[in-house]
């Protein structure tokens, strides 16, 4: 698709046999939809929306913006982005999504972790916030795991004890096979674990160690487990 959707691309993919796209170009904070206000703003989504639709398709999912590296350290970088991510939250809800997934934010960066504490409290007031902005949307949050093993909050029992502190129908866990692999977690573990409170996926393989997005069965993850554990 390049930097948008086209009526060509939607028609190669339903052809291709796909039923649902994830919505991608939101996790951009330098996205050129982003300058758009008001009505246009609006008027933009529902487009996508209808063009999608017209196609035989829906869109099962966006990526809500983040950026990196990362850039959460000071109250102005986490309030800018806390307004996009509100405004992805309204455009999810014009695209007729269901769910858009968000990453925790970093304020130390990747592989930083000086402060675990000081991380969850930031994340847990931050989301919490998003979360009752996500109620008024009709649009579920759904957190994902992240392929930092140093970093707080990658693991999906982090993310999960994270989830069940805010407590919230609107705030659930988008569970990524190839994040746990990287994290030494398996995911079919994972999946069994926190099923209930998963609305949302992403699935691909790596060799353990690298976050590579490669199809299953080309990495070393065990995916016949892991379909046992989704079933």
């Amino acid at each position: 698709f390049g930097d948008r959707l086209t009526d060509e691309g939607l028609a190669q993919a339903k052809a291709h046999g796909y039923d649902c796209l994830d919505y991608q170009f939101l996790a951009d904070t330098n996205w050129e939809g982003y300058a758009l206000q008001g009505q246009t703003f609006d008027a933009f989504f529902r487009e996508e929306a209808r063009r999608v639709q017209a196609a035989g398709l829906e869109i099962c999912q966006t990526h809500g913006p983040w950026r990196y590296p990362p850039q959460d350290a000071t109250p102005q970088d986490r309030q800018e982005r806390f307004e996009k991510m509100s405004r992805a939250l309204h455009a999810t809800a014009l695209l007729g999504s269901p769910c858009m997934v968000i990453h925790p934010i970093m304020p130390f960066g990747v592989q930083l972790n000086p402060d675990p504490e000081e991380f969850w409290a930031l994340n847990l007031e931050y989301y919490r916030r998003l979360t009752s902005i996500a109620r008024q949307e009709g649009v579920i949050l759904c957190l994902e795991n992240m392929p930092f093993p140093n970093l707080t909050l990658s693991r999906p029992d982090e993310i999960f004890a994270l989830v069940k502190e805010i407590d919230d129908a609107f705030f659930r866990i988008c569970l990524d096979t190839g994040h746990c692999a990287v994290c030494g977690v398996s995911p079919a573990t994972a999946v069994r674990r926190m099923g209930p409170w998963i609305d949302t996926l992403h699935v691909h393989d790596n060799d353990g160690r690298n976050d590579q997005h490669l199809f299953p069965y080309m990495g070393v993850m065990d995916w016949d487990r892991f379909v046992k554990g989704l079933k």
